[in-house]
């Protein structure tokens, strides 16, 4: 069997994954800029962006749409290989995240933290969230689009329901776009996601110890991924 290792870099996130997880990412800032400049004066400038008053709901529901099609795809053709995997949970992954807020206000290093699978403790918390968060948008949003269907009380509640989801989703979302574009330990997942799929051995190595392991790759030990090393 051949290494899937290559120029010392391993491929993290395969083709259809990163179109799908793009596709969710652009919709949903759609959804978000749209529904601000419908709900709150303070975001009212951004209206001519959708086309002025006459077209700005229509781009949300259509942005919904996208955001629905790239959540089921993304369920359905990663099943296996990120649905089950984040419902799965061990000792490593809940002692992760007892030791996730040091890491994310960069007290700690993921180098202290126990080996990770390809979907560490905190990477498995939010998928739960995003999958909640966004079944939540989805069902809510298809709700309304098709109010007919509700009726005029049952559309007060289900638009409730889905500003609080939406509320939800978003919360995790600044947290996750954190983290995966700006923490110094964690960013180089961002140019994953939105690159090559590819992650170096040494981020690999400190992040995702166990899936190396799983794969058949020996972990570098030494050193942090990212960042020079602190002085004690």
């Amino acid at each position: 069997m051949s290494s899937p290792v290559r120029n010392g870099r391993i491929r993290m996130f395969n083709l259809a994954e990163r179109l799908t997880h793009g596709a969710a990412a652009l919709s949903f800032v759609v959804l978000l800029l749209s529904s601000a400049s419908m709900m709150w004066s303070w975001a009212r400038w951004l209206m001519p962006v959708f086309g002025g008053p006459r077209w700005v709901a229509l781009v949300h529901v259509w942005a919904g749409y996208l955001f629905t099609l790239a959540l089921v795809v993304a369920l359905l053709g990663g099943f296996r290989s990120w649905v089950l995997r984040v419902l799965r949970w061990g000792p490593n992954d809940l002692a992760f995240v007892r030791h996730f807020l040091a890491v994310y206000f960069s007290r700690h290093s993921y180098a202290d933290a126990p080996p990770q699978e390809r979907f560490n403790g905190g990477m498995k918390a939010w998928s739960l969230v995003a999958i909640a968060g966004g079944l939540g948008v989805a069902v809510t949003g298809l709700l309304l689009a098709f109010k007919g269907s509700v009726g005029h009380a049952g559309f007060q509640v289900v638009l409730g329901l889905h500003v609080l989801f939406a509320l939800l989703l978003t919360a995790g979302v600044i947290g996750h776009v954190y983290l995966a574009a700006f923490h110094p330990e964690a960013r180089q997942s961002f140019g994953s996601m939105f690159g090559d799929g590819t992650v170096s051995l040494e981020y690999a190595s400190t992040h995702h110890a166990a899936w190396l392991e799983e794969v058949g790759v020996k972990p570098q030990r030494a050193g942090r991924a990212g960042v020079p090393e602190r002085a004690h």
